[in-house]
């Protein structure tokens, strides 16, 4: 029989239950500080019958002025760190490895009188080591850009990652980061992913290197009488240097390619254990989820920009949505769902062609309405811009509710940017044919919304579809530990401890050895209290006993005594044999 719950816990679960409760747009607030509170509840109503759940595990809560906003994480920190970034620039950090690559300079010269050939000789080496940039790509790899300014905007340029990177990267290598924008992990994240992204052309490029140093060492050998013996002997030097410095940026490479194998196959297993799998081989192999998701960010953010206007302006509204939407968002695509990922970004863009202009000002325009009204108008574009794309994927086995999310946020982007950030600037001033990159509220919005759908896209291609076998388990043979995946395969009983997946007891103590030397034994108080000695360190020791028992009993007769007794109590009648 069920027994009605007590008043009390019914409110409580009821309380419980409201409290934890998943919202499905990314904000929060009382309608009734808006201008128009019975069309807010109308429309955010609607929302809540078509949206799905946001998984706010996922994302970051921000109190903006009275909204609750949910935001990625990612975006959330890149937020909050312009508001307080700058005004001084952030020192770029040198490599490590090529120090000798870097302060190289070749002392040698022919000896008087030498033959026409040694000038040659020398001439030649001289040449075979102008080129020293193979080091510093590797140490540096970020320092590609600086040459890889296009001769224009088209699909050479916007048709690979590194195409992409060299041309959004060589526009903003011209304007110095503020100070404080940027995590303190983001440099050392950016040169491994371009090593990885990059590694085919650096390996070629370590590889003419050594060839050119092998080449002007040889010419030095089979020259040695052209020139003085201690320059000759300090240029082999050098020489030798700069290899070992190669040696260490193969090297380098090679332990960033297997780190990063190693940490995609982990993943894998990780799916696997949910039923889950990604689709064919993606490309760069040895990337990360992190570093995709780096890539997502970054490159979504500054060409939905771009897209906007900003930093390399197009003139042409059609081909900068072409050039900056999408074939960055089809590369965003491939990179972490290869065609599937292609034919989504191919939706985001025909997405695009609905404007957003009514909702973008926050209220801040004159007659512009009310800024509440505008978020919610703005979220739901962000709806909208998506919707296509995580259709076609959800068609697929996708789980297309990150990218949904990523969607949504285009409201908190612009909402915050207006609240918060109004006077940020980043890259304002600019010459042609550059233009300025963030210069105002509408930049930072843009930014944010191309950033949260890249982070959305990619979680949800990334995330993967349906195997189609059973989850794969992930603690085979292992009582304890983590299982490699945000999981625990158990916890040790107390007074072991987990070592390699298994539960280990320590033996137990041994027993020190019986001493042979007469000890005093204490004697009985007259009050029948408790005995008190001295302990053999010099301490008090408490011994309870009776003073009507015999202190001096031998063990053995205590142990003859309690053996007869315990076989008397079994052999009594009536307690069986």
């Amino acid at each position: 029989m069920l027994r009605p719950k007590p008043l009390v816990a019914v409110a409580v679960s009821l309380w419980c239950s409201s409290a934890v409760a998943q919202p499905r747009w990314p904000f929060e607030f009382d309608v009734n500080v808006g201008v128009d509170p019975a069309g807010l509840k109308t429309e955010i109503a609607a929302g809540n019958a078509r949206l799905p759940l946001l998984d706010t595990s996922t994302l970051a809560p921000h109190q903006s002025a009275a909204v609750t906003l949910w935001m990625w994480p990612d975006v959330d920190r890149l937020m909050t760190s312009a508001s307080a970034a700058g005004p001084s620039a952030m020192p770029w950090p040198d490599g490590t490895g090529c120090a000798a690559h870097a302060a190289f300079a070749l002392s040698l010269n022919v000896a008087s009188g030498a033959p026409a050939s040694c000038s040659d000789a020398l001439a030649n080496v001289r040449e075979a080591l102008l080129e020293r940039e193979a080091c510093r790509e590797v140490a540096e790899p970020e320092r590609f850009v600086l040459g890889a300014k296009p001769a224009a905007v088209d699909l050479a340029s916007t048709s690979s990652l590194e195409g992409l990177v060299g041309l959004c990267g060589e526009a903003l290598s011209h304007h110095p980061l503020p100070t404080g924008l940027v995590a303190p992990q983001f440099v050392d994240t950016l040169r491994t992913v371009l090593l990885k992204i990059r590694a085919a052309r650096l390996l070629q490029r370590i590889d003419e290197a050594e060839g050119r140093y092998t080449s002007a060492s040889l010419s030095l050998d089979q020259k040695s009488a052209c020139f003085d013996g201690a320059a000759l002997a300090s240029a082999k030097a050098k020489l030798a240097t700069l290899t070992t410095e190669l040696a260490g940026a193969r090297a380098r490479l090679a332990k960033v390619e297997a780190d990063g194998v190693s940490a995609r196959t982990s993943e894998e297993r990780c799916l696997a254990a949910r039923g889950r799998t990604r689709k064919g081989p993606l490309p760069f192999p040895s990337l990360t989820r992190e570093e995709r998701l780096f890539v997502a960010f970054w490159l979504g953010g500054i060409y939905w920009r771009m897209r906007g206007g900003g930093l390399i302006p197009l003139g042409s509204t059609q081909q900068a949505r072409f050039f900056f939407l999408q074939q960055p968002f089809a590369r965003i695509g491939e990179l972490s769902g290869t065609t599937d990922g292609a034919d989504a970004a191919f939706q985001l863009y025909l997405a695009v062609f609905e404007g957003w202009g009514q909702w973008m000002d926050m209220g801040t325009t004159p007659g512009g309405g009310d800024k509440y009204a505008d978020l919610v108008g703005m979220t739901g574009r962000g709806e909208r811009q998506v919707k296509a794309a995580a259709q076609l994927l959800q068609s697929r086995g996708y789980d297309p509710r990150a990218l949904q999310a990523g969607g949504l946020q285009m409201g908190p982007c612009y909402f915050r940017a207006f609240e918060e950030l109004p006077a940020f600037r980043y890259a304002p001033n600019a010459t042609t044919p550059y233009g300025p990159f963030i210069e105002g509220p509408t930049a930072v919005g843009e930014f944010c919304s191309g950033a949260s759908i890249g982070v959305g896209l990619t979680r949800t291609l990334l995330d993967g579809v349906p195997s189609g076998s059973p989850a794969a388990p992930l603690c085979v043979g292992q009582q304890c530990g983590d299982d490699g995946c945000g999981g625990s395969c158990g916890v040790c009983a107390a007074g072991s401890s987990c070592e390699q997946g298994s539960c280990v007891t320590p033996p137990p103590a041994p027993s020190p050895p019986a001493s042979t030397s007469t000890v005093p034994q204490p004697s009985a108080p007259a009050d029948g209290g408790v005995a008190v000695d001295a302990a053999p360190n010099g301490g008090a020791c408490a011994c309870s006993v009776p003073t009507s028992h015999h202190a001096r009993r031998a063990p053995w007769f205590e142990g003859l005594v309690l053996g007869l007794a315990g076989l008397w109590r079994r052999r009594r009648p009536g307690r069986g044999a």
